[in-house]
């Protein structure tokens, strides 16, 4: 199972992810509610992880179901880790219902 490392780059490296907080679209507006984290694959797409299809099951940060990439052409996908995830930080600073 690959584990992606947190990087937290405005241009962040393959195998990385970071939470949501700075997630903007083309649009330039703020990131979609359902994003939980901006996740790129080893082949270097960077892309949204929505709520509506993944959640972190544990506390080693593991996704369900495995990740595709979304990006037409890559053939990444596999079962993967997000090293570092921490469900308190998320709610406290991304989450849809924070103050």
């Amino acid at each position: 199972m690959p584990t992606f490392t947190r990087d937290t780059a405005e241009a962040p490296a393959p195998s990385t992810w970071d939470y949501c907080t700075h997630a903007k679209p083309a649009t330039g507006k703020p990131h979609l509610d359902h994003t939980i984290a901006l996740c790129t694959c080893p082949n270097g797409h960077t892309c949204g992880l929505s709520r509506d299809v993944h959640t972190i099951i544990d506390g080693e940060g593991r996704l369900s179901p495995s990740y595709v990439c979304p990006v037409q052409g890559c053939t990444f996908h596999d079962w993967v880790s997000l090293a570092g995830w921490n469900w308190a930080w998320y709610n406290m600073n991304c989450a849809p219902d924070r103050p």
